[in-house]
């Protein structure tokens, strides 16, 4: 199987970091969303997004990693990364314990994470 999307190679540190700069625009983005149902109070529709939050924090936290395994070590840029990393693992945490507070919302949550983890494994 092959993908219409061309790979490119990661030469610069700079580079490295507009990619992270991208995806953390985007991960943001559905942060807000997550953040804005909270203020409203809809635990149900912000359970249904949990597996999607922890995808894209998780891959934030995969770009600090992978900065130390692809590049020579730049302790500004780590630096930088790990602020990243605990911005959204902060705000994500917030989300989590939102849904934790309603048993039947946390139920939602675990349905469609093992839902979503059954189908990559089919």
């Amino acid at each position: 199987m092959e993908t219409p999307i061309e790979f490119k190679r990661i030469d610069e540190p700079s580079e490295y970091m507009d990619l992270v700069g991208k995806v953390s625009y985007l991960v943001d983005f559905e942060l807000k969303e997550a953040e804005a149902l909270m203020a409203e109070g809809d635990a149900w529709t912000v359970a249904y997004r949990i597996p999607k939050l922890l995808i894209g924090v998780n891959m934030i936290r995969d770009f600090r990693e992978n900065f130390l395994e692809c590049t020579p070590p730049r302790a500004d840029i780590q630096k930088a990364l790990y602020a990243n990393q605990d911005f959204f693992e902060a705000r994500l945490s917030k989300v989590v314990d939102f849904v934790k507070n309603s048993p039947e919302a946390k139920e939602k949550s675990q349905i469609k994470a093992k839902e979503y983890i059954t189908s990559i494994l089919e």
